[in-house]
């Protein structure tokens, strides 16, 4: 670079560049010169008080020395950057919504990497570290919340799983979650026991309080838990309350109605096999028949949806139009590749060669879109339990892209009971109920067989059987299992 360059440099942008400097040495495997890098760093940015600059590059040397395998001395510098967030978070409020998104995600990786370090022997300070992270997530969605009744100036109220070792509680969360992937399978006993570890310490609370909805904000394995199944031993939980996971991209207003005039465009896939490689893996995905089924009956009771079915479900059809529309509804394979980004993807009805990767997904531009329905498999979750963040997913990309709000699934759902609990879900949407007022009211159909309320008659349905691959009919009564109705957060 010439020197006349080099003196125009600003100090901050100097900074910056010695940040990148360090992580590219660390990269190489130079981690004595990635330090000097970000010392450097650092020296700078207290100098010119650039706290954001200096808190990443506190962050950064946290990380380098827990790499090397000094977990005290990172825990020293990951604190130091936890309380310079916390100094700067009321200044977020005027900042525009991309900038929030962005900090939010420095401060995550931060504060749970510091939790990470504290659980090996300081516990409690490790929680605090957690409820900071989560304060910082709930705030940003609560200060755009206006619904009816919200307390804004109520005390939070913290209660702890007492007696219950990590281990025991991913147990159970790992038996719950195969028991309500089994149709059939007995998974109230273990829905009850997760409920009387996690809700059954808030029922006084609940009870007094008498909410319409709870807001789920999980960390790690317990993100993998659909909470709408959860059973008191009476009902499951879905009966009493609606739910809504939220993440720090749901800063959106859950009272807010859809709009009266929705513009939908649906698309499904179609009913043939293929197998789809994805940077050097192949995924073999079976046909969908009640995906069409589905998408025609929307067409059919919402008027002016727009369908797109097989082999007119393509990348040209859908992409450059996403944004004139406010729901989106997707009735395809989708796969969640943990850590993946560019391995996971929505497959399109010219498969194998038309899919959608988690990449290019968060390349559009959705500010126009109330609703994203995910009528997929997996389209929330990875392969295996890990720390949850794969359940963030595509849809937790489409939120970052824009759309106020997002409907996947946890794990490989059935065709045919996803149809009829589309159906439920759109004949209530239509009427003027919130997302999360009509997913409920559709999961409460489906529970009961009564489906009344949502505008349906009883009939019987056919599903594909899982042990034969070969369709039967069988009547509504059996999707009272929540393997059917659950996976949908």
């Amino acid at each position: 670079m010439p020197a006349a360059a080099q003196t125009t440099q600003t100090p901050r942008a100097e900074a910056i560049k010695l940040n990148k400097e360090g992580v590219q040495l660390w990269q190489r495997g130079d981690l004595r010169a990635a330090l000097e890098k970000f010392e450097q760093a650092l020296k700078l940015t207290r100098e010119i008080k650039d706290r954001q600059g200096e808190g990443t590059t506190l962050h950064n040397i946290g990380y380098l020395l827990a790499a090397q395998q000094q977990p005290e001395l990172a825990i020293v510098f990951l604190k130091h950057s936890v309380r310079t967030w916390e100094t700067i978070r009321e200044a977020l409020r005027t900042l525009p919504r991309e900038q929030q998104q962005s900090y939010t995600d420095t401060v995550a990786s931060t504060y749970r990497r510091l939790a990470d370090l504290l659980q090996q022997d300081r516990v409690l300070e490790a929680q605090q570290m957690l409820e900071l992270l989560k304060l910082q997530e709930l705030e940003q969605y609560l200060r755009n919340v206006r619904g009816p009744g919200t307390p804004p100036d109520a005390p939070p109220l913290r209660r702890t799983v007492n007696n219950r070792k990590r281990e025991d509680l991913n147990r159970a969360i790992v038996e719950y979650r195969a028991a309500l992937g089994r149709p059939g399978s007995e998974a109230q006993p273990l829905a009850h026991q997760l409920y009387t570890w996690l809700i059954k310490p808030l029922e006084a609370d609940l009870q007094q309080a008498r909410p319409k909805t709870m807001i789920y904000a999980p960390n790690g394995p317990l993100r993998y838990t659909p909470l709408a199944a959860l059973h008191d031993g009476q009902q499951w939980l879905i009966q009493r309350y609606g739910v809504n996971n939220i993440t720090a991209c749901s800063v959106t207003d859950f009272h807010t109605l859809p709009a009266q005039q929705p513009r939908i465009v649906a698309g499904a896939y179609g009913t043939q096999e293929t197998t789809v490689t994805v940077g050097g893996e192949a995924f073999r995905f079976g046909g969908l028949p009640a995906a069409s089924k589905e998408v025609k009956t929307l067409t059919a009771m919402i008027p002016g949806t727009v369908g797109l079915f097989d082999r007119d479900f393509n990348r040209p059809a859908l992409l450059p139009r996403l944004n004139s529309f406010t729901i989106l509804h997707l009735a395809t394979h989708g796969k969640v590749v943990g850590g993946r980004a560019e391995q996971s993807f929505l497959l399109f009805g010219n498969a194998p060669t038309d899919v959608v990767t988690l990449d290019e997904v968060k390349d559009v531009t959705l500010k126009n879109v109330d609703l994203v329905v995910l009528s997929a498999c997996e389209t929330g979750l990875g392969g295996k339990l890990g720390n949850g963040e794969e359940v963030l997913g595509l849809g937790y990309q489409l939120q970052r892209a824009g759309a106020r709000a997002a409907i996947a699934s946890l794990w490989q759902v059935n065709d045919g009971g996803t149809q009829v609990l589309m159906n439920a879900f759109y004949g209530v949407l239509q009427r003027g109920m919130t997302k999360a007022a009509a997913l409920q009211a559709a999961q409460q159909a489906l529970i009961t067989g009564n489906f009344t309320p949502v505008g349906g008659r009883r009939s019987d349905i056919e599903l594909v059987d899982s042990r034969t691959g070969q369709p039967r009919t069988v009547s509504l009564d059996t999707l009272q299992h929540p393997y059917y109705w659950s996976p949908f957060i």
